[in-house]
């Protein structure tokens, strides 16, 4: 259930304001004395019912004496008049008055409780605002207001708890006025083009009754107000005005169900069927979506564009969009988005498209209980992130099939990025099922299984592709399957620590002369990187490598390799230029290889390498066990149905097999 209630910014989450003495030093003297006088502070008379937003005239316009503003005011030495004109005809509201006594410097006063009801037969914009505003809609800048909500330092938000609460039920007769007892039976009436001609002002609410049919409207919301649905329930000051009941469904025809503005709440109700995108936002500061539904948008379920501030997204459902679940644009540097809830894609392009964020920028995507997200049969990126600057964190258990494209791609920028729980199944075409390209930034995967399928594209064979100046680290359980193309292939990075249980690439057939391997390491690396797959690494028919590891830096580990039926050599290294880092291969078996069943460095490209091979067995090989050149050597327990060594020359230490040693 929600209580709504104001909140200028710097006011706590309550209904009282407190005066600050320290604010209020040069008018001590004069609210004591104040205080003193009975006459000063007296009781509302019982029959006075009716008051205005502000507290300070009653229904006839007569001054309410114990109306605490009139403290503040003489506190401040301003007179004891209306802060507020007199209310239009018909603008009168029902309300609690404020309760007034004696007031001691720096105690709570109590806010009065927020209208249920404003009946206007007034037209256009012309009604009363708590003073902030003249007649005409205009603002009063010198409005004594202000004065007194500066000497008690507070902003310039209105003082008043709630201005109005509008009530809208499908079912309700033609006619209605807003109220509880008479609600409006469309959105009309307080949704004029940008806020204008309506009712309704910045800070109201509006609440929503459920009905069988969805409301067809196209939603333009008004700065700080509250949009409430029947599923929340309606309380003011703890008193229960609508108990929480079914959520009322929010579309739209036309495009837009719900644009929001700055400082805006929604919670309590669905969307669903839109012809564009769910909710909207385009350069505005913070929004709270709580408890929202989101069903088949016609474009994104949430869209937000050049926004900044707090964007909190909790307990957020939303199935199948045309197009993502979340869309971001042009996130600000300031900016978070939190989101926690159920996110479900079946044919719509994804689940998060972030294109550009700056620096200093946050989007989380959070774990709540069996919070999930799936995509199925997608047409874009599951995870579409282009030029960010700022972090990503998905931390949501996420199950992605048959993606489209890449079901992550990550595009320039340098945020760190991070994917925790992550399932991909069925990566056929496009591109990698995880897909780096041209960042500066950070990658960060956590329990990663990826497998991918490459019968319908090439470029859908690869299961981590990785290219110039990212950081890619892996960590936890992760594997890798591939067919059609290599399990990794990392070129260019600065720097990795990836550790992997298993890793399986079949019939790598992928075009390029280095990305025909199972495993592709170019280029890649610092002394501190490592790599290491603790379980095995299956490669089988290969059209190049097994394993194809060049000017690499770092240590690479592998407790157990298979590999067989390769093109060309079974493991290979520093042929090119070099590796500064160390390979270690501590099992397993390397068989019917084309060439060589291990190539380390080269006499004539002035390649070296590094090798450590312990308890490896090497058979079948088209040329030698083992080719060695300008390479660092160490190893036994090794063997070879046919051993053999060509020694290029530039070696030092050996390898030793059960035929003998290299070189």
């Amino acid at each position: 259930m929600y209580t709504p209630r104001s909140k200028p910014a710097n006011l706590t989450d309550s209904t009282t304001l407190r005066l600050r003495p320290a604010r209020v030093r040069f008018a001590a003297a004069l609210l004591a004395l104040l205080l003193a006088s009975s006459a000063a502070v007296r009781p509302l008379p019982a029959s006075a019912q009716e008051t205005d937003l502000c507290g300070d005239v009653d229904g006839s316009g007569a001054i309410v004496a114990t109306d605490a503003l009139i403290v503040l005011r003489a506190a401040v030495g301003l007179p004891a008049t209306p802060l507020c004109p007199p209310c239009p005809q018909g603008a009168v509201v029902e309300s609690a008055p404020l309760v007034g006594s004696t007031l001691p410097l720096g105690s709570t006063l109590p806010l009065m409780a927020a209208p249920t009801s404003r009946p206007h037969s007034h037209g256009g914009n012309q009604r009363h605002a708590c003073g902030d505003f003249d007649l005409s809609g205009a603002r009063v800048a010198s409005d004594a207001l202000l004065a007194l909500r500066h000497a008690v330092g507070l902003g310039d938000a209105p003082l008043c708890a709630v201005c109005a609460i509008w009530h809208i039920d499908q079912a309700a007769a033609p006619g209605g006025d807003g109220s509880l007892a008479a609600p409006y039976n469309t959105f009309t009436p307080i949704n004029g083009a940008g806020g204008d001609g309506d009712f309704d002002e910045p800070g109201d609410v509006i609440f929503v009754f459920h009905h069988s049919a969805a409301y067809d409207v196209s939603l333009e919301l008004e700065s700080e107000q509250v949009l409430i649905g029947e599923r929340a329930g309606l309380a003011v000051d703890g008193t229960t005005v609508v108990t929480p009941g079914q959520a009322p469904t929010l579309t739209s025809s036309s495009g837009i169900a719900v644009t929001l503005a700055d400082d805006n709440l929604v919670t309590g109700l669905d969307v669903a069927d839109t012809a564009g995108d769910a909710v909207s936002a385009t350069a505005r500061t913070n929004a709270v979506l709580s408890d929202v539904n989101i069903a088949n948008a016609g474009g994104s379920a949430i869209a937000l564009t050049d926004c900044d501030g707090a964007l909190d997204l909790t307990d957020v459902d939303i199935t199948d969009p045309t197009a993502n679940g979340l869309a971001v644009t042009n996130l600000a540097a300031s900016a978070t988005i939190n989101y926690t809830g159920s996110m479900s894609v079946t044919g719509g392009e994804g689940l998060l498209s972030v294109d550009a964020s700056a620096a200093g920028s946050a989007i989380n995507l959070s774990r709540s209980g069996g919070n999930t997200l799936t995509a199925t049969d997608t047409t874009g990126s599951s995870f579409n992130l282009f030029d960010v600057d700022g972090d990503v964190t998905v931390d949501i258990p996420t199950s992605i099939d048959n993606p489209g494209f890449s079901a992550l791609f990550v595009g320039l920028g340098s945020g760190t990025r991070s994917f925790t729980d992550l399932t991909v199944t069925n990566q056929r075409t496009g591109n990698a099922a995880l897909d780096l390209i041209d960042s500066d930034g950070t990658v960060n995967f956590t329990n990663v299984n990826v497998t991918t399928d490459g019968t319908l594209d090439d470029f859908g064979r690869l299961g981590l592709a990785a290219i110039p100046g990212n950081v890619v680290n892996m960590f936890g359980s992760n594997s890798i399957h591939s067919t059609g193309g290599p399990a990794l292939a990392l070129h260019g990075l600065s720097s990795f620590d990836i550790t992997l249980d298993a890793v399986t690439s079949l019939g790598s057939t992928l075009v390029g002369p280095t990305s025909r391997s199972g495993i592709v390491v170019l280029d890649a690396g610092d002394p501190s990187s490592t790599f290491t797959v603790a379980g095995t690494t299956t490669i089988d028919g290969p059209t190049n490598d097994g394993i194809g590891i060049d000017e690499a830096d770092g240590t690479y580990t592998f407790a157990n390799v298979n590999i067989s039926d390769t093109g060309r050599e079974g493991l290979v290294l520093g042929v090119v230029t070099g590796n500064l880092g160390t390979v270690n291969v501590n099992g397993g078996t390397i068989s019917n290889t084309a060439l060589n069943g291990v190539r380390a460095g080269s006499a004539t490209l002035g390649g070296f390498a590094i090798l450590n091979m312990n308890n490896t067995t090497i058979n079948n090989v088209g040329v030698a066990t083992l080719r060695l050149a300008n390479s660092v050597l160490s190893g036994s327990g090794n063997s070879a149905n046919d051993f053999s060594c060509t020694d290029e020359g530039g070696n030092s230490g050996q390898i030793s097999f059960n035929g003998g040693t290299c070189p």
